[in-house]
């Protein structure tokens, strides 16, 4: 028996978390950014990206663990390496609130891109396990494919990067370059498989939430760009609002998937 449409009212509802995320950061950021208070701006970001990794990570893991965990489905688990990876990168956030509270040397602020790795290889992990289900059922490409479209991006990328970002003079120290270099390769390469996932369901209900998780995860490709390229250290305002922006959009995905089961 085919499945009935859930009733439009129980779908408003679902969105109700995802909309009041949206409207809480428009009103974080929007604000100060419209007076011109650069200090109330840079207070807001600081509170608010950990804050919203940490209130989707819970969001993700109260839905999708139990499901996730029983049921062995692999749409479940990308979700459960979500929700873990925003858990790490709400350390990650924090950690650049302690760096940047006690004065430490922007030398060392690589260390909360080492953290962003962590986070950025559980969302890899959800993603990749379930690019590689969608990938064996559908086959929809040949491994030698994906393993040259894998293989290939991150070779491009970091010749590009290191084409434009060298300077002498440059205040990004190597050990950021490498850094931010690896979160920005390990994200666009996640991003270029969940593309794949939105090609494969372009036509089906799972399209939502590839398009939102692919969103959030190019967010933190052009977080990572930015660091390496110019400078933007995550410890900066702009790089916590592309944070937090990033973190709503896998909110959002959560949700589409929400409304999808029900």
């Amino acid at each position: 028996m085919e499945k009935e449409d859930p009733p439009k009212n129980m779908e408003l509802g679902t969105w109700i978390p995802f909309v009041a995320l949206i409207l809480l950061l428009l009103g974080a950021f929007g604000i100060p950014w419209i007076v011109g208070n650069t200090s109330a701006l840079d207070s807001m970001a600081a509170a608010t990206a950990p804050l919203v990794a940490g209130l989707v990570g819970v969001y993700g893991l109260t839905h999708f663990a139990p499901r996730g965990l029983v049921r062995e489905d692999r749409f479940h688990v990308m979700f459960i390496f979500l929700s873990v990876g925003l858990f790490v990168m709400l350390l990650a956030e924090l950690a650049g609130i302690a760096i940047e509270s006690s004065g430490v040397g922007a030398s060392l602020v690589f260390t909360v891109g080492f953290v962003q790795i962590l986070g950025m290889i559980s969302f890899s992990i959800g993603v990749g396990g379930y690019f590689n289900a969608v990938n064996k059922t559908v086959g929809y490409s040949r491994p030698q494919i994906t393993w040259s479209v894998v293989v290939a991006f991150p070779l491009a990328f970091v010749v590009i990067l290191v084409a434009l970002s060298y300077d002498p003079l440059q205040s990004v120290s190597f050990a950021e370059l490498v850094t931010s270099g690896i979160v920005s390769i390990g994200f666009g390469v996640t991003a270029l498989c969940v593309s794949i996932i939105a090609v494969v369901f372009r036509r089906g209900r799972l399209l939502m939430p590839a398009i939102f998780i692919l969103l959030g995860l190019l967010l933190l490709f052009a977080r990572g760009v930015v660091w390496a390229v110019y400078a933007v250290t995550p410890v900066l305002t702009s790089s916590r609002i592309l944070g937090a922006a990033a973190y709503a959009m896998i909110g959002g995905a959560i949700t589409a998937a929400r409304v999808n089961e029900s």
